[in-house]
């Protein structure tokens, strides 16, 4: 697997409610297409000495709010 990655929002469907996006890590292969995901979404979580970090994280959680929406498919494709 590749290590480029980044926050992304997804989008789910169940077949007992509607779609619901949650932001997760997506891993991307050689050619830049997602192949993975976490399996939980992102947390926000960081060191209590380290408190700028969660400040990097959410700047990079905002970004994944700017590009286009992943569906499961994308994934599987």
């Amino acid at each position: 697997m590749s290590t480029h990655w980044n926050y992304r929002v997804i989008e789910f469907s169940n077949v007992d409610s509607d779609p619901f996006r949650q932001i997760h890590e997506v891993h991307y292969d050689a050619n830049g297409k997602p192949e993975a995901y976490s399996e939980s979404p992102a947390a926000i979580m960081w060191d209590v000495s380290e408190e700028n970090l969660a400040l990097e994280i959410l700047e990079k959680m905002k970004e994944a709010l700017n590009k286009p929406v992943l569906l499961i498919t994308d994934f599987y494709t």
